[in-house]
């Protein structure tokens, strides 16, 4: 029996514009969103919202100010 997976809708995908990027910051700043309330207040996925954040993070162990 052959089992066929796939779906024939179309994925689109957008990017999140500067203003949604700013406003996505203030709101992870403050720390009173989770990240579902940011999703629904930006109107894009919960996902989008955890890849961006976590692309967002100085995962680096350098001290910024000695770099200046």
């Amino acid at each position: 029996m052959t089992v066929i997976n796939y779906t024939t809708a179309k994925r689109t995908f957008k990017h999140l514009t500067d203003i949604q990027r700013g406003r996505l910051e203030e709101m992870a700043k403050s720390g009173n969103f989770t990240q579902a309330e940011m999703a629904k207040e930006l109107n894009v996925s919960q996902s989008t919202i955890s890849r961006e954040l976590k692309r967002g993070e100085n995962t680096s162990n350098v001290n910024e100010t000695n770099l200046l």
